[in-house]
């Protein structure tokens, strides 16, 4: 049989997923792979109307029928929904990753009559190897030591004694570790 490499493509490709799927155990997991050959190829292995069967006295008899998506969304899982609710991947120290944030700067609106001294954007990115944090103003970054006002506890910016004339502007965290670097969302600072 000529075609007989799709057949073993198949098997092999349906034999690695089928061990992919049990890694995450309590998950359900949804994945499709489609081969599509031209009806008239002469390496088409099915004509139009017979219905792909393939049969082996050791392996039994395979049969392909039409595949039935309902309900294929409900079981899909982001690469990010795993990372946020999957306990052993959280856990495993020994997988390297760039950085993935948790949590990004939101917009903050000053009070001019405040007595509050301090401003705090929080940025909190997770990686392997520990991410490192940034701070851009309006896109130029910010030297921490030009001003003895600012200070980076983790990912946290904080702006002592702010001034609407120095400090208002837009704020993004940058977090890097030797697998990539992430920029956050601008963040506003304002005075009222």
């Amino acid at each position: 049989m000529a075609s007989s490499w799709k057949l073993i493509l198949f098997l092999s490709v349906a034999g690695c997923l089928s061990e992919y799927s049990g890694a995450l155990h309590n998950f359900p997991t949804s994945y499709a792979a489609l081969l599509r050959i031209k009806k008239s190829s002469s390496s088409s292995l099915f004509g139009s109307n017979i219905r792909p069967r393939y049969s082996n006295p050791l392996l039994g008899t395979l049969s392909v029928s039409s595949p039935s998506w309902r309900g294929a969304a409900q079981h899909y899982y982001s690469p990010i929904n795993l990372y946020h609710s999957s306990d052993a991947f959280k856990q495993d120290g020994s997988v390297d990753y760039g950085p993935v944030f948790v949590q990004e700067p939101d917009d903050i609106i000053f009070p001019t009559d405040s007595d509050e001294k301090k401003v705090a954007f929080n940025c909190e990115a997770r990686g392997n190897p520990v991410s490192n944090y940034r701070w851009l103003r309006n896109g130029t970054e910010i030297d921490l030591e030009s001003d003895y006002r600012y200070s980076l506890i983790d990912g946290t910016f904080i702006i002592s004694n702010p001034s609407e004339a120095k400090d208002s502007g837009h704020y993004q965290c940058l977090a890097a570790n030797t697998f990539g670097s992430i920029l956050s969302r601008e963040a506003i600072l304002q005075f009222a």
